[in-house]
């Protein structure tokens, strides 16, 4: 109900006006101090309900009549203290939030990326978006954490992750660049696509080798740990060891063309991560297969059959574990050694896309994609094989990419504008 007198609004039980003071004869009443004016009061209240003491205002000047009453002594013992609660914790929420920016201004060195708001950053664990951005099929750190490869659908982009800017563009003109991969020296930088394979100097940006590809499309690359060799992953069911001095074929390890080529089903090769002891490295299926290779030999050590069309994997950086996702919206971790299954993670309501372990072997981030909507990222603490945080995304997640250092990833997405966005990991 109003009050006649200030034409405010008032509480039905109230027993004096909280506007103009004015008392109330009875509950459920109107205020009946008819001359009273409101007179630029704020809406704030002015007076006590209860008592009719004045609150934090001085008492407004009424014509004919004025309402003035001493200050409630009880009121002042609340409202004091309470006063100064407010203010100290909203001085250390502001303190807090300009450390936290400093902190990553100094560690990270992103401070001309694209910065999102604060909104996001608290809700979505966002840091930055980076700029000029196109259709981006696969990401790459390089080994010191400050270019990022991006591989879309014409170009290979290296960017400046201190300045947000593009450093240089290789690969211009060629279509469907699928993958791309920096050296574990930082030295080079090898990108696939449905022609070539292409090894650039990560510097200067020269071609070093330019690898023609006869009827097939190169889905995977990666180099061995010592970065002497690049394996490839095919479309049509191949693996193969290229000697990156040279650009020369070493070994095809594996050949599943001519069966398709006969009429057999097709067995695309789209992941491929290599061991931490430089000796092996696994391989993802859409057969339904993950397999595990010895480098020297190119022999198959083991095969795991799933229930799963594969899209990707994933070494942890102890060598000890296989993560791996596809079209059944399970992450399964395996051991390394026995293959034996050692959990599923289940959330994710689309086909995971993308897998990476962190180096630190601290998380897993994973990502969804394919068709639908409410696409995801999730963050999975591998000491607990739970997810700790998810993040929802505007379009299916590409690829996924962590930070030498463990403390950021990247991830992008096929969205409407395509992005490339920065988040906090640790």
């Amino acid at each position: 109900m109003k009050c006649s007198a200030c034409n405010m609004e008032i509480q039905s039980n109230s027993k004096f006006c909280n506007h103009c003071g004015a008392k109330i004869e009875s509950q459920g009443k109107i205020c009946p101090n008819e001359k009273c004016q409101r007179s630029g009061l704020p809406p704030e209240a002015v007076y006590c309900p209860d008592c009719g003491s004045i609150i934090n205002k001085e008492p407004i000047e009424i014509s004919e009549t004025s309402v003035v009453r001493k200050q409630c002594k009880k009121n002042k013992k609340i409202y004091q203290p309470l006063k100064l609660i407010l203010l100290f914790v909203f001085s250390a929420s502001i303190l807090t939030l300009i450390i936290s920016h400093f902190n990553f201004s100094a560690d990270a060195k992103l401070d001309n990326i694209e910065q999102t708001n604060e909104n996001d950053r608290a809700n979505w664990g966002i840091i930055r978006k980076l700029k000029d951005i196109k259709f981006v099929s696969c990401l790459s750190f390089s080994p010191d954490g400050k270019y990022l490869a991006c591989a879309d659908m014409e170009n290979v982009k290296i960017y400046n992750c201190s300045t947000g800017g593009c450093l240089m563009t290789l690969v211009a003109g060629i279509t469907d660049v699928n993958t791309v991969t920096y050296s574990p020296d930082g030295k080079f930088v090898a990108s696939g696509s449905n022609e070539f394979i292409k090894v650039f100097n990560s510097t200067s940006g020269s071609c070093l080798h330019t690898i023609k590809i006869q009827n097939d499309n190169i889905e995977s690359l990666a180099f061995t740990r010592d970065g002497e060799f690049l394996i490839s992953g095919s479309f049509y069911g191949t693996i193969k060891l290229w000697n990156v001095s040279s650009g020369k074929l070493l070994r095809t390890i594996y050949n599943n063309s001519e069966n398709f080529n006969n009429g057999g089903s097709r067995d695309v090769v789209n992941s491929i991560s290599t061991s931490i002891d430089g000796h092996s490295f696994v391989s993802g299926h859409s057969n339904k297969r993950i397999k595990f290779w010895n480098i020297s030999t190119g022999k198959s050590v083991r095969t795991i059959s799933t229930n799963d069309y594969i899209n990707t994997v994933s070494y942890s950086s102890d060598g000890k574990c296989i993560a791996s996702g596809g079209r059944g919206r399970t992450i399964k971790i395996w051991d390394s050694k026995s293959g034996f299954e050692l959990a599923s993670l289940t959330g994710h309501t689309h086909a995971i896309t993308a897998i990476s372990y962190s180096p630190n072997g601290k998380y897993i981030i994973s990502g969804d994609g394919d068709s639908g909507k409410s696409y995801s990222v999730k963050i999975w603490d591998t000491s607990t094989n739970t997810c700790v945080h998810s993040i929802s995304c505007s379009g299916s997640v590409m690829s996924i990419a962590c930070s030498p250092d463990s403390k950021y990833f990247a991830c992008s997405y096929l969205s409407s504008p395509r992005t490339v966005e920065l988040y906090e990991l640790e």
